[in-house]
């Protein structure tokens, strides 16, 4: 292994040496300028490392063919690569795990931090051993290729910032050992809803945020998504680490491999270097989602952030999001959510961003813990809402919940109004009407179905009675 010695390696080609054949090749910061010459006659090996040289050009067609029934990790990331030989590339490795091909100035036609664009070549047959896929922030059109269901060992998949334009890949949720999935910023179109045996049974983050997704929010999915409802803080790892060789030294990044990720968490897009194993994630914001927001998504107790901003979501916020004890943020921003804060969100004590504005909301906004650190933004946009923090002094009915008001004119003398939109104590003794009135529309209906009913001059007589008494 002569990797980061920062020596220089010649590898002018010679017809009369012999080279052995290698198992594992550490070249990494050799100064090389290109690929040496004999790995063409590489056929055993297991790992090669060529990262961090100054390899220019593009990557020879012969470099896919070496070592194809051994070959398991290959990085030639940061050099100065800027496409392929071949115009389409299949992958021939029958074991291969890890691709790194990061930090380049790769372009054309292939399936980060590249400008890939074209399509997603079928490159994955059976038998794929790949564990993590990450071409974000390329320029990738079509659809995902369906033959990602043959890498049976995926952990991590992110094709996030392109532009695909697919329906939800539903057959993703039959591998086994998927525990990420980032589909964020593309073309994605449909409804999520669950199709055959697809479970995701292992998934912790999905990020599925500005695309083209419609209909309700999948509670099929939340309602079996396990891994999503499981606490377990006894193994405190990052999700990429990697024992597959023990006892031997770490002259390979794959060894020690952490996986990373973008999300957009307390209004801000973080970047998670290393993503502790117990982080769990939702973000389905900036879609078209409609409907109410199921219960039973407040069974995944193990979710960290829950982002739904930015869709059409209906009805009230459920208070079973209560039961979500680890939850770090809430959005559910820029909806059409009705009715209270729910009091019982004021028990979240890891809740450090909390945002329910430009909604529909009413009611006196939580007050205790953390909702003690929230600003007046997290409100705003909700003209029904009250409290100290809003400097709105809340009335007397402020805990009861509001809905749509109705109001009919042709009513019975036994019945004097039909609201659903709060509740009104109303008596009536000897001609004396005795309500409590909320609101000026609700002062004038109440003053126009008295005039109809009784006349101007009754009414005048009745607030003469209500002066002496």
């Amino acid at each position: 292994m002569l990797s980061y010695n920062n020596l220089w390696l010649l590898t002018e080609s010679n017809t009369n040496a012999v080279i052995a054949n290698f198992t594992n090749l550490g070249l990494a910061s050799c100064n090389l300028s290109e690929f040496p010459h004999f790995l063409h006659n590489q056929y055993e090996l297991r790992r090669l490392d060529l990262s961090s040289n100054n390899i220019q050009g593009p990557i020879p067609s012969w470099l896919w063919n070496i070592s194809r029934n051994s070959l398991e990790y290959m990085n030639l990331s940061h050099n100065l690569l800027t496409g392929f030989e071949e115009a389409s590339v299949v992958l021939q490795w029958a074991h291969l795990t890890m691709l790194d091909i990061r930090s380049n100035m790769l372009q054309g036609s292939l399936w980060s931090t590249n400008y890939f664009d074209g399509s997603i070549s079928p490159a994955w047959r059976n038998g794929c051993n790949l564990r993590f896929i990450n071409l974000s922030h390329n320029r990738l059109q079509g659809q995902l290729p369906r033959s990602l269901a043959n890498c049976s060992m995926l952990e991590f998949i992110n094709f996030g910032e392109n532009q695909l334009n697919d329906s939800f890949p539903y057959w993703l949720g039959n591998l086994p050992q998927l525990k990420v999935l980032i589909l964020r910023s593309n073309g994605f179109y449909g409804a999520l809803r669950k199709v055959g045996t697809s479970k995701f049974s292992e998934l912790q983050i999905i990020d599925l945020s500005q695309n083209k997704f419609i209909g309700h929010l999948p509670t099929a999915y939340f309602e079996i998504w396990d891994a999503m409802k499981i606490i377990d803080t006894s193994h405190m790892t990052y999700m990429g680490e990697s024992d597959i060789y023990p006892g031997s030294f770490p002259v390979f990044a794959y060894e020690n491999y952490d996986y990373s990720i973008i999300m957009n968490n307390k209004g801000l897009r973080l970047e998670y270097l290393k993503i502790p194993s117990t982080l769990a994630a939702i973000d389905f914001s900036c879609n078209r989602f409609e409907g109410a927001i199921p219960n039973v998504i407040g069974n995944l107790k193990a979710l960290h952030l829950l982002n739904l901003s930015n869709n059409m979501l209906t009805g009230h916020i459920p208070s079973s999001l209560a039961n979500m004890k680890e939850l770090e943020c809430l959005d559910l921003s820029s909806n059409w959510l009705s009715g209270q804060v729910p009091l019982q969100l004021s028990e979240l004590t890891y809740l450090s961003s909390f945002n329910v504005s430009w909604n529909n909301l009413s009611g006196s906004v939580p007050q205790g813990k953390q909702f003690d650190t929230f600003d007046s933004n997290s409100y705003k946009g909700n003209s029904g809402l009250c409290g100290a923090l809003l400097e709105i002094k809340c009335g007397k009915f402020e805990t009861i919940p509001s809905t749509p008001s109705t109001f009919t004119d042709d009513e019975n003398s036994g019945s004097f109004f039909k609201i659903n939109w709060m509740i009104i104590m109303i008596g009536y003794a000897g001609g004396l009407i005795v309500g409590v009135v909320a609101g000026n529309e609700f002062t004038k209906r109440k003053h126009d179905w008295f005039v109809k009913t009784f006349g101007r001059k009754q009414l005048r007589r009745q607030r003469k009675k209500n002066i002496r008494n």
